[in-house]
């Protein structure tokens, strides 16, 4: 292997590991405020269960199709569909 390589390598490595502590930090706060979540918006237990599984759900099961996708398609490609579709989803009105 030649030195480029390596060096993107490691910078992979670095944001892979980054955006993994950012999604854990952010997944860790909504856990900690879920009670005060629950009062605020009346939520039953079970709509509570259902509100911390789903950003798991979706973070672990949507690998499978983003990858099989971005083995067609192309990361890139399949990367900024999804950045752009959530963007879209979260300024939508």
């Amino acid at each position: 292997m030649n030195s480029g390589s390596d060096r993107s390598n490691t910078v992979q490595l670095i944001l892979g590991t980054g955006a993994f502590a950012l999604c854990f930090a952010v997944l860790g706060s909504v856990s900690a405020m879920m009670p005060v979540l629950k009062r605020q918006f009346h939520l039953a237990p079970v709509q509570a269960s259902i509100s911390m599984a789903i950003p798991v759900l979706l973070g672990s099961l949507g690998r499978i199709p983003l990858g099989l996708l971005a083995d067609r398609f192309g990361g890139r490609k399949v990367f900024s569909l999804t950045m752009v579709s959530g963007w879209y989803s979260a300024n939508e009105q």
